[in-house]
């Protein structure tokens, strides 16, 4: 079993979708942001996780470095902090999870 956990960030409730999101993207990488201050602090996490910095592209084809998958969201809350949301796609697949051909997934996944 997994769980997983999460804050109601200071504020996020009282915004829009895309008023906040300064690092990620919230449209499947249409459109892409980043944030020197998210990049010098998931820098910092990303060192010891093995998680390479990268370059990802754009709606205007300009190039735009991150230091997680594109699917994240860095907001920075209403109380000054920094946030970042869905870290689905950072790290690889869990193979202790991975259903093999010679195996039938139970029903209840």
């Amino acid at each position: 079993h997994r769980v997983t956990a999460q804050s109601i960030i200071p504020g996020i409730l009282d915004r829009k979708e895309d008023q906040g999101v300064v690092y990620g993207s919230i449209d499947f990488g249409k459109t892409v942001s980043s944030d020197a201050k998210y990049l010098t602090l998931l820098q910092q996490a990303s060192k010891p996780l093995r998680i390479q910095e990268h370059s990802v592209l754009n709606e205007k084809d300009k190039p735009i470095v991150l230091c997680s998958s594109v699917e994240c969201k860095g907001i920075v809350g209403n109380d000054g902090r920094y946030y970042i949301l869905d870290l689905l796609r950072t790290f690889p697949p869990d193979l202790n999870f991975l259903v093999l051909d010679t195996e039938e997934m139970p029903r209840e996944c």
